[in-house]
């Protein structure tokens, strides 16, 4: 099964630069992608630069975009892991790696926290 990274890497997170600024796309919890924004001052915001906004509107809707989608894909990745509860199926632990944790960040993140 093939699924989209969005150029987030193992971590699930991606920086990225618009103009003069920058930010990053990040997993913040099994079913959301935020897009932040780092501020002058070193701290990470929500709030999307006037200048981004104006200057560079195409790029900014297609980051909030991109997070939406991401957000989207993970939802449903953490749906069909925690459906496998509900199939009574059994593995042993080193397929259960390799099919959900090692393949994909999308799969270990949603893995991680449903075992928590």
């Amino acid at each position: 099964m093939s699924v989209p990274a969005f150029g987030l890497d193992r971590d699930g997170m991606r920086q990225f630069k618009v103009g003069k600024f920058s930010g990053n796309l990040r997993v913040v919890d099994s079913r959301t992608v935020a897009l932040r924004w780092n501020g002058s001052d070193g701290n990470e915001s929500t709030a999307v630069p006037a200048e981004v906004r104006k200057g560079h509107n195409a790029d900014w809707k297609a980051l909030q975009r991109e997070a939406k989608d991401a957000s989207s894909m993970l939802a449903a990745q953490a749906l069909r892991l925690e459906r496998t509860y509900l199939n009574d199926r059994n593995w042993p632990l080193a397929v259960w790696q390799e099919r959900f944790l090692d393949i994909h960040f999308w799969d270990a993140h949603s893995a991680i926290d449903l075992a928590d």
